[in-house]
């Protein structure tokens, strides 16, 4: 038995694009099954646009159009169904002459799932018989269910089918793998898991597909991040599993979920910041290997704080890049805003007042830029940042898209490690210096914040694992230090509410994972 596994990246929404890309794979690959991932005509996730029942229905209109092209093939694809006002995530299971359909029963309503608010879960899973092989389908979270080994156990399942639309996030295919191998020891199948690829607004999907035998062995598995077709047999030899570092996969997840943020969107031009920073320097490496170096544009704001390391090493990095670089003296429009609020800030001393006006001019430049080219502006916050509010709302975070939203300030400094590896891109002083805004005299980011090291851990603790002030003062952190941090965290939540999407890598992303109310007078 052949069967062909198609790891396709959907554009949301352009069900022609979709459809036309995956029958170009079965009309160009032999193979007896050809499967595409959960959802895989209109993307994932869909959100509202579920509500429209001739978005649904067109869909469906596209899936009899496969029907021509399977003469002696099944295709086993991921859709929704509507049916007598009900929604169901199904797969479609489609030959030349019939369409059938099978229910996701398991309807994940965590993190940034939200499926309980559209659809409706199915009764059971069929055991399907084609061509003398009994094959199981699972749709995504019903892979994760605890008594799966127990309902099939003494089946003699062939194929164990599990399509996907499974969000990246750091260590993620180990526990797919691992998950798999739990089921197979019990069910002896040759299990195949079929995940989507590609970047859709604040997820990106990381594809990974692959094959385990009937002894529990991989013996196929595709790339990560890319769109990929590849047919597979049963008596496919082994192989060793292809693993990525953390720096790797979660570099690779930024560069995907930038590029089709930009592509997807039809997005031509870039404009962001470049600050001599760390923080712009690894969004600016992001933003070019995600569209072409002639669209971006980096803007060196300077202001009387601005140190001349900063601008030579931002103009390094630029020039290392292979990107456009703009310097601009902010320094006069910076002192026109004072003078205007002169009388308004009569008898009142300077305070974050004035370093807000500074990024906030940096802002309004970048958002004129961007209008005026037809472009947006890439953020360049980081979650550590965002975690305790160290960002000026319409200043630094203004943007459309965040490339390194969720990633940790010390990983920040490990990937810019990984990517110096073979090649001195980003200018070593932009890792090595202490990091500052740069937005009143001697100022670094440590006058307000403990050590990165430090705040990212507890940070972790709080968001991604759920430790209580009390946990984490436990474990050995200074008390006043997580009393203040866990504070920063919860009257954050305003800033974060108004920040721009970005790509899910930790286990707990702020935005459509993490919702707290923004009055909220519980500090825990």
């Amino acid at each position: 038995m052949k069967v062909c596994l198609i790891q396709s990246n959907p554009i949301m929404g352009d069900i022609k694009t979709n459809f036309n890309w995956i029958k170009k794979q079965i009309i160009s690959n032999d193979a007896d099954i050809f499967i595409a991932p959960e959802l895989a005509l209109i993307g994932y996730p869909p959100d509202d646009l579920l509500f429209d029942n001739e978005f649904i229905n067109k869909q469906e209109q596209a899936f009899n159009e496969f029907q021509p092209h399977l003469k002696n093939k099944l295709l086993i694809i991921g859709g929704v169904l509507l049916k007598k006002n009900k929604i169901f995530n199904s797969a479609f299971i489609i030959s030349q002459n019939t369409i059938k359909h099978q229910h996701k029963q398991c309807l994940p309503n965590y993190g940034v799932f939200d499926e309980k608010r559209y659809f409706t879960p199915g009764d059971y899973q069929k055991i399907i018989t084609y061509k003398n092989k009994k094959i199981l389908i699972l749709i995504c979270e019903d892979f994760w269910d605890k008594d799966l080994e127990k309902k099939y156990l003494d089946k003699q399942i062939d194929f164990c089918i599990v399509i996907n639309a499974s969000p990246f996030e750091i260590d993620k295919l180990n526990l797919r793998i691992n998950r798999a191998k739990k089921i197979n020891r019990k069910i002896k199948s040759n299990l195949i898991y079929l995940n989507m690829v590609g970047g859709q607004d604040d997820v990106v999907f990381d594809g990974g597909s692959f094959l385990l035998n009937k002894n529990n062995s991989i013996c196929c598995q595709l790339d990560h991040f890319k769109c990929q077709t590849k047919v597979v047999e049963e008596s496919s030899p082994e192989k060793t599993l292809q693993a990525l570092s953390i720096e790797e996969s979660v570099l690779n997840a930024c560069i995907l979920g930038t590029k089709d943020y930009i592509k997807k969107n039809k997005i031509k031009n870039i404009f962001l910041g470049l600050s001599g920073g760390i923080d712009s320097a690894l969004v600016a490496y992001i933003a070019s290997n995600a569209i072409n170096k002639e669209n971006i544009n980096c803007i060196m704001m300077r202001s009387k704080y601005t140190s001349k390391i900063s601008i030579d090493d931002a103009k390094k990095l630029a020039k290392n890049l292979g990107v456009n670089f703009i310097d601009k003296n902010l320094s006069t429009l910076i002192n026109q805003i004072n003078l205007n609020l002169k009388d308004d800030f009569k008898n009142l001393k300077p305070d974050i007042t004035e370093e807000n006006i500074q990024a906030r001019s940096r802002g309004l430049i970048l958002m004129a830029l961007a209008n005026k080219k037809n472009g947006i502006v890439l953020s360049t916050s980081n979650k550590s940042e965002s975690a305790v509010g160290y960002s000026t709302l319409y200043g630094d975070m203004v943007g459309a898209y965040a490339p390194i939203k969720d990633i940790p300030k010390t990983l920040i400094y490990k990937i810019s490690k990984f990517i110096n590896a073979n090649e001195n891109i980003i200018p070593e002083r932009i890792i090595t210096r202490a990091p500052s805004a740069e937005l009143k005299p001697n100022q670094t980011d440590q006058d307000s914040l403990p050590a990165y090291d430090e705040l990212d851990k507890i940070i972790e603790l709080f968001i991604d694992e759920g430790q209580s002030a009390d946990e984490i003062i436990s474990m050995g952190f200074k008390a006043q230090t997580v009393k203040k941090i866990v504070k920063l965290i919860l009257r954050s939540e305003f800033k974060r509410r108004q920040s721009p999407p970005g790509p899910k890598i930790t286990r707990k992303a702020f935005g459509r994972e993490r919702r707290f109310p923004i009055t909220n007078n519980f500090l825990g």
